[in-house]
C-alpha cells in the first residue's frame, strides 16, 4: 500500500537534508548515495517547479553547483529528470530492505556471460524483463539466495530494492564485458565472486602506524578463472555515481595512507627525481612531521570540550593543506591509494582493486579503467569533526578524500 504524505513523513528519521557545507556532504553520504537507483524512497518537502509536495522520489544521483549547493537528481516515477535542492528533500526512512550491490552485479555478470548476452546490452535487459515473470528463472527473485540481503535473510521488502540494484547491474556489466581488457574472462567463461566483504593482511606500513581496523578490501567483485586456484583475477572496485567516498580515516589509517603515498610520489614523480637519497628521506620526513602533528591535533578530540573541536579542526586541516600547497602531487598519491589499497595490502595482494568502474547516474552506463591508468584527481583531503563515541569516548577527528 502507497504511504500517502503525512504518513510517510511519520516514519522519517528526521525533517529535512541539507542543502551546503560540510552537513550536505555528510547527508549525502548518509542519505542520497545508500539509496540512489531505489524506488521511491524520498519525498518532496515543498513544491518545486511542477513537483509538489509530497511526491514519492526515485533518487539517481546528485550534484554540487558553483556556489557549494547540492541538488539531488530524482524523478517521480517517469522519465523525466528534476535537479532538486536538498533542503526541498525529507530524509528517508532510518531503515531499508536493501540488496547489495556487489552481489547484484555478480549475479548479473554470471547468468549473462553464461548465456553468451553480456556484450549486448538490449538482450540483457530482456532477459532481466523476463526474469521478473518467470518464476522458473534463475534470475528470479524466488530464487534468489539470502546471501546479499541485507539483515541477511531475504523478504518482500527486498524484491524492489534487488529489482533495481540488477537493472543497475546491467550496465555496468555491459561496459565490462565490452572492455578489451575483459575480452578473455568473457572468451573463457571468468566467474565473479563478491570479495568487498574479506578482510586482507595488512602491509608492515599499516602496522607500524597501528592502522588494523580498516582491514575491509578495496575489491568489490573479482573476475576469476575457475579453473585455475592461483589467479587472483581481475579485481574491480564499484563506484555508484560521483558522491561517493575514497577515504573516511581516524589518524592512524591517515598516517599509514601519507607515510605510503609518499614514498611513492617521492620515488616516482619527475619533480623529485633530481634528488639524492638523502634529500628524499628528508623530504619524507618533513611531510611526515604535518602528519604526526594533524595526527595530534585529530586524537586531542577524544578528550577535549565541544567548543574546542572546530579549533582542532582547523590545525589539523592546516597541517594537511601545507602539505598539498608544498606537494600538489600529493593529491593523486593519496586518492590512489584510498581507491585501490595497494600500500595497505600490496600490488598483488586479492584485496586490492586493479580496476575502477565508476556508474553513472540512473544506471545508463559506466567507465572501466585500470587503476595504473587513471590520473587521480578530486578534492583535497579535509578533516571533519568526530561523529559518535567508542569505548564510551569520544571519537578523534576523521580525514575524508571525497570522490567529487
Amino acid at each position: 500500500m502507497m504511504l500517502n504524505f503525512k504518513q510517510y513523513s511519520a516514519l522519517l528519521s528526521e525533517a529535512t537534508l541539507k542543502s551546503s557545507g560540510a552537513d550536505a556532504s555528510r547527508h549525502a553520504k548518509k542519505y542520497i548515495e545508500p539509496f540512489i537507483g531505489q524506488h521511491e524512497t524520498h519525498t518532496l518537502k515543498s513544491n518545486h517547479g511542477e513537483l509538489k509536495a509530497g511526491t514519492n522520489l526515485t533518487v539517481h544521483g546528485y550534484e554540487v553547483d558553483d556556489a557549494g549547493k547540492h541538488h539531488a537528481i530524482v524523478s517521480n516515477g517517469g522519465k523525466k529528470r528534476y535537479s532538486v535542492p536538498f533542503s526541498k528533500i525529507n530524509k528517508p526512512k532510518a531503515k531499508q530492505a536493501k540488496y547489495n550491490d556487489e552481489h547484484a552485479h555478480a549475479k548479473i555478470w554470471n547468468h549473462m556471460t553464461s548465456a553468451g548476452i553480456s556484450q549486448d546490452k538490449a538482450a540483457m535487459l530482456l532477459e532481466l524483463q523476463k526474469a521478473k515473470t518467470d518464476k522458473s528463472h534463475p534470475l528470479h527473485f524466488n530464487n534468489a539466495e539470502d546471501s546479499g540481503f541485507v539483515g541477511g535473510r531475504k523478504t518482500e521488502d527486498h524484491k524492489q530494492s534487488y529489482h533495481d540494484e540488477l537493472d543497475n547491474a546491467v550496465h555496468t556489466v555491459h561496459a565490462l564485458a565490452t572492455h578489451p581488457h575483459f575480452s578473455r574472462a568473457i572468451r573463457e567463461g571468468h566467474i565473479a565472486t563478491v570479495t568487498g566483504g574479506g578482510r586482507g593482511e595488512l602491509s608492515e606500513t599499516w602496522r607500524k602506524h597501528n592502522a588494523t581496523q580498516g582491514a575491509t578490501s578495496k575489491t568489490d567483485i573479482a573476475i576469476v578463472n575457475p579453473n585455475s586456484k592461483k589467479a587472483k583475477g581481475i579485481r574491480v572496485s564499484l563506484k555508484k555515481g560521483v558522491g561517493s567516498q575514497l577515504m573516511s580515516a581516524g589518524p592512524e589509517e591517515m598516517s599509514a595512507v601519507h607515510d605510503y603515498a609518499a614514498r611513492q610520489m617521492i620515488a616516482e614523480h619527475p619533480r623529485y627525481s633530481g634528488l639524492s637519497e638523502k634529500q628524499k628521506n628528508k623530504l619524507h620526513a618533513e611531510i611526515m612531521t604535518h602528519v604526526e602533528q594533524a595526527s595530534k591535533h585529530a586524537e586531542a578530540a577524544r578528550t577535549a570540550k565541544e567548543s574546542q573541536l572546530d579549533g582542532l579542526v582547523k590545525k589539523a586541516q592546516a597541517h594537511m593543506d601545507a602539505i598539498h600547497e608544498e606537494h600538489p602531487a600529493m593529491n593523486h598519491y593519496l586518492r590512489k591509494e584510498a581507491a585501490t589499497g595497494e600500500g595497505k595490502f600490496g600490488k598483488d595482494s586479492p584485496y586490492t582493486a586493479s580496476y575502477l568502474v565508476k556508474s553513472s547516474y540512473g544506471g545508463k552506463g559506466a567507465s572501466v579503467k585500470p587503476t595504473s591508468e587513471i590520473n587521480f584527481q578530486g578534492p583535497k583531503i579535509r578533516v571533519a569533526k568526530p561523529k559518535g563515541m567508542s569505548g564510551g569516548k569520544r571519537r578523534s577527528l576523521n580525514f575524508k578524500l571525497d570522490e567529487r
